[in-house]
Formats: structure tokens, C-alpha cells, sequence
């Protein structure tokens, strides 16, 4: 069956109930379809969640860790390359494999754009305009050349400031419908069609927490309903073009990567394990903190005193939630009963000097055993902390205030949305995980799922079948233009 996937990044089924009566496209599936909340991988991020959606595998099979970055093996510095580590066979390359046309636009982690049968436009996280974004080459010109086209997304909300940066993030959406409803026409024949918009997730980060005020006090009201309500919009243009185009009956999956909650308060986990003895700075590293501290991960390693620092955190790895033990995976290890600092660890972040009447900034400390699974899951952090209701990590490796006010009005959530037509079944809500999704759009296509995919198809039992070879990916996608993108949304 052709199957139609629509992409919101960071959409939530909490604030999509909310916001129902002015999404009639959106409702209208519902009543028919299959939806409800969606668990995403962690951390609930857009490059961890959309890959977890392409790959139907947990990052400790894929290797898609935190925006493809990592620390060099064996030493405490931070890989500032960013190559692209997705290594596992993706969901298009499966469908290419058996013969089917593929259109992938706008989603995040798909540069460079792969060879599929058919076309793929890569999403904003590209080092910038003038490098090769389009699969076919050509395509790239023709999107320019009709319709000022590009993946690059507006500047930063302190540059234009909230209004400006909402109108240019509206045209910039704008742009991205044309260039979808273009691919619909020029490859009228696909088999997969794959879409996304990232407008609601941009909102949700400089507006949740104040959305209410905004809505009293701006003219086109809360822009995060207004977000939600233009993706129902294209959702809406774009189905109407699938329904002109002739060919057999169209499933249609809606899906976010993760959903969102607001925060107002940081906590940074290194300063309470300098405090608490298990870390140390070294001359270097007093220095930045007497200074103000540092989110440089590029001179992390210039700032501890490793062999008197048991556990650290590096922030451009699953964010500053995460926190790695000094054993003997590194050059100068400190820890020699490794259980021991893990309890240690796990004592002193579930019990941080909060003031009175505060939440805990932490709500609960996993090993990482228990999230990942797969060959890349030795390199990855210790331990994995989950942030308390209202509160998220520091990105700065250093900082000599424990909790600060958070500059973010929105944060991620660990539960995002979906939706899914041709289900077979009685419609309604049921809640399933973003690893299922794979499975479920090779079952809608028809094609046996491969054996060590992670998830389970929503729809019921699959064939099986052998999985693709693996294809790391080296080329450099961590620029200075995606990183300020990044430090702009929070992510590092």
C-alpha cells in the first residue's frame, strides 16, 4: 500500500487534544485511524527520535547517540567533526532495495542525502546552503530557482527578536509546503512519502511557557496553537494532492519524535559532582570556573583533573543529563570499584540541594543497560538522568552555580504523537513506541521487516527478512552554522 507519513517535529498529543477543535484535518483522522501517544527513545531529541523512526533500531545498534556526535576513543575529548554515525540501513533504503520510489524531504539526520530510488531533500541540520543537499543534484537548482528554496532555517530569536522570527520561520514553513507539494507532482508514482516541518518545535522552545501572556498580548495570538494550526493546514494541501493523484488506496501516518513540556529552571550536574568530591578540576578548569564558567566541550578535556575526577558529565553527549565513570575505557582512570561510584553517583544526583518547596531537578537515574542495547552501548554514558517536572539540564560543561535560571520557555518530553489510517482494526487510542514505527510502514508497504529492528509493527505480525549491510557515513555535518542553531534551541 502507498503510504503517506507526515513529520512534526516535537508535536504533543497532550497540547494536539487541546488544540483539536482547530485541527479539522487532523481530527478527521483520528476518528478513523489508530493514534495516541508515542514514546520516543532517549534523549527526546530530533536527532535521536527521527533516527530511531528511520532505522527502527536504539542508538546503541545505530550509534546515533546525540546529533552524531561522540567522544575519540580512549581519550576525553569530544569528536568536533560530527560526522553522520547513522551505520544502520534506513527505511527507504529498504524500500528502494525492493523496487519502490521513495520521496524523503525536510527530515532532520537524512545529509547527506542518500541515493534511493527516487529523491531525498535533506533537513536543516546541513553544514549550510551551498553544499549538496538534494538527491538527485539537480533537484537542488530547481527548488532554488522556483521557489527561493532552502533547508537553512531563519536566525536566531535574540538576533530578530519574537515577532520577526515568528513571521520569518512562518515563510520559511511556507517554502517548505511548496517544495512538498512540488515533489508530490514530479514523482507522482511514489511508493513512500515522507514530509516534515519543524515550526511547531521551534515555537515550543522560546514560547510554552509563556504562551497564555502572548495569546492576551499579540495579534495573532498563542503561536504555539497558531503553529499547530498551520501544520494542520498543510497536512490538509497535501492530502488533497494525494487524493487527486490516481493509483491504489494511501495510508496515512502522522508521527512527531518526541513532545514537549515547559521548564523554567537548570541544574548542571557537573558543579554538583565537583561539590560532592567525585570530580575535580584542574588549575585550567578553576580558572574557567573563577571566570564564569564554560560550554566549550572542545577544551573539556583541559578542565578536569582526571586522575582525581571518578564521574563527569559531557554535555554534547545525550546533553548534560549524562554522566560518564573515569573506569578503564579512558587514559587516566580513577575508578577502580565501579559499582561503588555508580551508587555513589546515583546518591548524590537523587538528592541535590534544592531550596525549599523546589521539585527534585531529578526524577530518576537509569544505567545505561537499561536504555540501550547493541555493539556501540560500551562508549556510551554511564548513567542517564531524567529531568524533574519543570526542569532541564545545563548545556555548559562548567558553571559555578549549580541551578540556574533557564533560559528555554519549552523543553522536549518524552512522549510525542501518532496517527495511522488502513489499520485494520477499531479506531482509537492505544499508546505505542517511535521503534514501532518502522516495522508498521514496512507492514503498510508490504515488505517483510528485518530481523534486528528493535520494534514491533503496530498492525500485527511481519515477514522477516535479512538485513541490509551497514553504511557508516563520514561525511562532516557538524558545522559552526548547525551548532549555533543548536546552542539557539537549547541542544548543546
Amino acid at each position: 500500500m502507498r503510504t503517506f507519513v507526515f513529520a512534526l517535529d516535537c508535536a504533543d498529543h497532550r497540547l494536539i487534544q487541546e488544540y483539536l477543535p482547530h485541527l479539522p484535518t487532523l481530527r478527521s483522522l483520528m476518528d478513523s485511524g489508530l493514534y495516541g501517544p508515542l514514546e520516543t527513545v532517549y534523549p527526546p531529541s530530533t536527532a535521536p527520535g527521527w533516527s530511531a523512526f528511520a532505522t527502527g533500531k536504539n542508538a546503541g545498534k545505530s550509534n546515533q547517540l546525540y546529533w552524531g556526535k561522540s567522544l575519540d576513543p580512549g581519550t576525553y575529548r569530544v569528536n568536533q567533526k560530527g560526522e553522520s554515525h547513522l551505520v544502520s540501513p534506513e527505511l527507504w533504503g529498504y524500500a528502494s532495495d525492493e523496487g519502490l520510489t521513495c520521496v524523503v524531504h525536510n527530515l532532520p539526520t537524512t545529509f547527506p542525502p542518500r541515493r534511493i530510488d527516487g529523491c531525498m531533500v535533506s533537513g536543516f541540520d546541513l553544514p549550510g546552503h551551498d553544499t549538496d543537499w538534494t538527491h538527485p543534484a539537480e533537484l537542488k537548482h530547481e527548488l532554488e530557482e522556483r521557489f527561493d528554496y532552502s533547508p537553512v532555517e531563519p536566525g536566531k530569536i535574540r538576533d530578530l527578536g519574537p515577532v520577526n522570527y515568528l513571521a520569518r520561520y512562518a515563510q520559511h514553513s511556507e517554502k517548505m509546503l511548496m517544495g512538498a507539494e512540488h515533489l508530490m507532482d514530479r514523482y507522482p508514482d511514489w511508493d513512500l512519502f515522507v514530509t516534515c516541518f519543524t515550526l511547531i518545535d521551534r515555537v515550543i522552545h522560546h514560547f510554552m511557557e509563556c504562551r497564555h501572556e502572548l495569546e492576551a498580548n499579540m495579534s495573532f495570538g498563542d503561536p504555539i496553537r497558531r503553529a499547530y494550526t498551520m501544520a494542520d493546514q498543510y497536512l490538509a494541501k497535501l492530502l488533497n494532492k494525494v487524493e487527486d493523484q490516481e493509483g491504489e488506496e494511501v495510508a496515512v501516518l502522522v508521527l512527531s519524535d518526541h513532545g514537549s513540556r515547559p521548564v523554567d529552571k537548570g541544574y548542571n550536574l557537573n558543579t554538583a559532582l565537583i561539590k560532592s568530591g567525585l570530580a575535580n578540576l584542574s588549575e585550567v578548569g578553576k580558572s574557567v570556573m573563577r571566570c564564569g564558567g564554560s560550554s566549550d566541550v572542545a577544551q573539556m578535556h583541559h578542565f578536569f583533573d582526571w586522575p582525581n575526577t571518578k564521574a563527569w558529565v559531557c554535555p554534547d553527549m545525550l546533553g548534560g543529563g549524562s554522566i560518564y565513570i573515569n573506569d578503564d575505557r579512558f587514559p587516566q582512570p580513577a575508578v577502580k570499584d565501579k559499582e561503588e561510584v555508580l551508587e555513589q553517583v546515583e546518591e548524590t544526583v537523587l538528592n541535590l540541594p534544592v531550596p525549599p518547596k523546589e521539585t527534585p531537578p531529578i526524577e530518576r537515574v537509569a544505567r545505561k543497560e537499561e536504555i540501550y542495547s547493541g555493539p556501540f552501548v560500551n562508549d556510551f554514558p554511564d548513567l542517564i538522568c531524567f529531568s524533574g517536572d519543570r526542569w532541564k539540564w545545563d548545556p555548559h560543561v562548567l558553571r559555578p552555580h549549580m541551578f540556574i535560571k533557564g533560559a528555554l520557555r519549552g523543553e522536549h518530553y518524552m512522549e510525542g504523537f501518532y496517527c495511522v489510517t488502513a489499520h485494520g482494526g477499531e479506531p482509537g487510542e492505544e499508546k505505542h513506541h517511535i521503534l514501532d514505527i518502522f516495522p508498521t510502514v514496512m507492514h503498510l508497504l508490504g515488505l517483510d521487516v528485518p530481523g534486528d529492528v528493535d520494534g514491533e509493527s503496530i498492525l500485527g505480525e511481519t515477514g522477516k527478512r535479512n538485513p541490509l549491510p551497514s553504511e557508516p557515513r563520514g561525511e562532516s555535518v557538524y558545522s559552526d552554522q548547525l551548532r549555533a542553531k543548536l546552542e539557539d534551541l537549547g541542544y548543546v
